[in-house]
Order: structure tokens, then sequence, then C-alpha cells
């Protein structure tokens, strides 16, 4: 059989699989094929395209209960538990502390009802950062707090989604100021810099497939916000980013100190800050980063301590911060593909890397060797010709 004979029966399959969903009452998009087949039936990928793509078939057409459980897992990613209206009833509120705050009442019992979900812990605080729910809010992955009015020496209840930091663009904080009698009743607080976006919130259930297939976040989230899968330390599974997300967050996946397996960060993702990645100690898997991104932030890959991989920076990144690759304690090389040299914000970025060379374009050696803070690294700077 000729390649191209191949590809005409792979797409036969995916057409044939596309059929079979929506015969059982699914719709299905074009660009979910694969994500179902590879994600969330029981297939680790061991055989050729055909196989894989066949074997996806076979399963939905002959095993409704599974078709129908996995299909009810990721419409559980879709499920939304709030779709709260707001109103802006006070701007630009000194809450203390620096934080200025807008303040939002409910045009509906929504927001009632959320606050009382909070309270009763129908929405469950985490036990332990290994244990947390992932939320969607407003299509970004956040988690929920719970109670921090102790934190805050507040007397009554606060509780929060999110970081509530002047860059988080979803967290807030629910509370019943009923009891202070200041004529305000049941509010929610953002921090005044960041909006609500159309004065809405919504709220979906969070859902990660932890099996062999890895951990799924939806293809709605578009951005991964603070902390959102934070210190989960014991977790060694794949993790699927999909290719709506186009920034990851502070402290994102920080953490994941057990994790060995590839990382590949989609096409769509432009912006990784601070600490996103940082701690994967165990990881000793190429590191893909893709030619969209434009800045890494603080810390966002140090800490790969057992990595040995070759690291390279493609030339779409402009700006990369302080230790943001620091302690890659085995790395062979770093490559720079971009002719300009990225700002570096400080000459700890590549720190404590045994002195690895940093390979740059041909022409741009002495560039890379006299910019600002690259000079630091002038005696590891060569050509990629002498690679």
């Amino acid at each position: 059989m000729t390649i191209a004979d191949k590809l005409l029966q792979v797409n036969q399959v995916k057409q044939d699989i596309k059929t079979a969903i929506e015969t059982k009452g699914v719709p299905m998009t074009n660009v979910a094929f694969t994500e179902y087949a590879n994600k969330i039936l029981d297939i680790s990928g061991g055989g050729d395209e055909y196989f894989y793509y066949s074997k996806a078939y076979y399963t939905i057409t002959n095993n409704s209960t599974l078709f129908s459980n996995a299909w009810q897992d990721m419409e559980d990613s879709e499920t939304v538990l709030f779709d709260i209206p707001l109103t802006l009833a006070a701007p630009n509120q000194d809450m203390g502390q620096g934080i200025i705050a807008d303040l939002y009442v409910g045009t509906n019992g929504q927001l009632q009802a959320l606050y009382d979900a909070c309270a009763d812990e129908t929405i469950p605080p985490p036990i332990d950062s290994d244990t947390r729910d992932v939320y969607y809010v407003n299509n970004v992955a956040t988690y929920y707090w719970g109670d921090i009015s102790g934190d805050v020496g507040f007397p009554i209840p606060l509780y929060m989604f999110g970081f509530f930091g002047p860059d988080d663009s979803v967290s807030f904080i629910i509370g019943d100021l009923t009891p202070l009698e200041m004529g305000l009743g049941l509010i929610l607080a953002k921090i005044a810099t960041v909006p609500i976006p159309n004065n809405n919130i919504v709220i979906q259930q969070g859902f990660e497939f932890e099996n062999e297939n890895g951990i799924i976040i939806p293809n709605s989230v578009t951005s991964i916000g603070y902390q959102a899968f934070w210190r989960w330390a014991s977790n060694n599974q794949p993790l699927v980013i999909p290719e709506s997300v186009t920034n990851i967050g502070n402290y994102a996946f920080s953490g994941w100190s057990a994790n060995n397996q590839p990382l590949v960060i989609p096409d769509s993702v432009t912006s990784i800050e601070e600490l996103a990645f940082y701690g994967w100690s165990a990881n000793n898997q190429p590191l893909v980063i893709p030619n969209s991104v434009t800045s890494i932030g603080y810390g966002a890959f140090s800490g790969w301590i057992a990595n040995n991989q070759p690291l390279v920076i493609p030339e779409s990144v402009t700006s990369i911060g302080e230790w943001a690759f620091g302690e890659w304690l085995s790395v062979p090389y770093v490559e720079m593909k971009s002719e300009t040299p990225p700002t570096l914000v400080d000459n700890s970025a590549f720190d404590s890397q045994n002195n690895a060379p940093i390979y740059v374009p041909d022409g741009s050696v002495n560039a890379y060797k006299t910019a600002t803070n690259w000079v630091d690294f002038a005696y590891r700077i060569f050509s990629i010709n002498d690679k």
C-alpha cells in the first residue's frame, strides 16, 4: 500500500469516526478526532496512524458504555455551574493593604447560590495542593481557595477564587457584608485594574482526565491562571495543553517534581509567565517551545535539574526573565534561533548550567557577546557553525 493510499484510508476512517459519533447524537468538530482517540479512549498510541484511528472507530461503534462515559467526562468540563450577571455597584474602593477593588452585586439569585455553595462546601476547598479542584472561570483555569477571612482579619467569611492579584484576569472574592451594617449586602470584589468582561462570570466544572492518557484541559480554555495546577508533585502523566490557550500564568504548573513526560507547548501560546513550569526536577524530556512565544518570565523553566537535553529557544522570543532556565545542571548546550539577542532582564537567565555553550546564528556572535546582560555569558557564546 502506498503512502497516498494509506492517507486516503486514514482520512476515510476519520470521517467514519465523525459519522459514528454524530449518529449517537453527539456533535463532533473536525479537530476533535485526535483528542478523542488519544486522550479519552484506552489507546496509548502504539501503532501506525491507520491502526490508531481504526481502533478508535472500532471502540466507538462497539462499546456504547465506554463511548458514553468518555463523552460524559468531556462534557463535564463544559458543565456551567454558575452564570452570573453582575452590576458594578462601587468602583475603585480602597480595601486596605494597598488593594483597590471594584464591587459588584448580582442581578439574580446566582451570586447568592455561589456564596451558599462556598459556605456549605458544596464547592469544596482544597485539602492540599495535590487534591484541589480546578475550575474554569471565564475560560481561564483557576481554583477555589475557600474561606480567607482568617487570613485577612475580616469578621465575616470571604470566599476566594484565584489569586486576587493585580494581574489576575479572573480572580474574585465574594462575601455577605450585611452583618457589618454598612449598607452593603452580598458583594463580589474584583481587582479594579482588571474589569470583569461584560460584567458576567461563568464558572464551569473543572475536569482533569488522569489516566495513562494524561491530563486534559478543555478546548474552551484560553488561559491557565495563577497556580491553577500548582504543586501536583506526584503527577507523572502527560500534560495536554489545547491550542486554545494563549497564556500560561504564574506558577501554573510549577512543582510537578515527579513528572518525566514530554512537554509540548502549543503554538497558540505567546506568553509563559513567572515560574510556570518551575521545579520539574525529574524531567529529562526535550522541551519544545513553539515559535509563537515572545516572552518567558522569571524562573519559568528553572530547576529542571535532571534534564540533559539540548535547550532550543525559538526566534520569536524577544524577552527572557531572571533565572528563566536556571539550574539546568546537565544541559549539553543552549541554542538561540534569533539573530537579534532577546532582552535579558538580568544575567541570571542561564545560571547554574555548568558553563554549557550557547550557540547563536553565525552572524550574531558579536551582537550577543556585547548585548546587555548577555555580555556576562560572552565566554559561553559560540557560532552555531561550531556546534
